[in-house]
């Protein structure tokens, strides 16, 4: 390989080595900020569900289930409402029915035990990332019920 040749792949490299492990920073970062960003959001989100339950579960638990479905579209999110063992109480998710115990899951085993918990799982395909959020439902300083998202 002639010594042009040379100098010539050294500029190349000297050039695209700096960029490829920019974007590859930048590519990282912006997974990382736009997963932190949901989470927080998802957060809030459990908060309104939690204070509606509150509110609503003991004489209106009908406007409820309304309002958990109303919630559902505005926030693009699967929402129910269990109990402090982790039964469902209410749901505005198809795949779920009151009484169904998710007390196994390990976002919700945290809640229960009255710490905010989450967790993120891959579909098998590896196409969709889905985030699962629990945050108990605190009133007079004990947990009656959880958040789930």
């Amino acid at each position: 390989m002639s010594l042009r040749a040379k100098i010539i792949l050294a500029c190349m490299a000297a050039a695209f080595a700096p960029l490829y492990l920019m974007t590859h920073y930048a590519v990282r970062f912006f997974d990382r900020y736009t997963r932190a960003a949901l989470e927080t959001e998802l957060t809030h989100y459990a908060f309104v569900a939690g204070e509606t339950y509150k509110t609503r579960s003991a004489d209106a638990p009908g406007l409820l289930q309304e309002d958990l479905l109303k919630y559902a579209g505005e926030f693009q999110a699967s929402i129910a409402i269990l109990s402090e063992k982790g039964r469902v109480l209410f749901t505005a998710d198809e795949r779920l029915a009151p009484g169904d115990d998710l007390s196994p899951r390990p976002e919700v085993q945290k809640a229960i035990g009255g710490r905010y918990g989450a967790r993120t799982a891959l579909t098998d395909d590896r196409k969709y990332v889905f985030y699962y959020i629990a945050r108990p439902i605190e009133q007079s300083g004990r947990t009656i019920g959880i958040a789930y998202l």
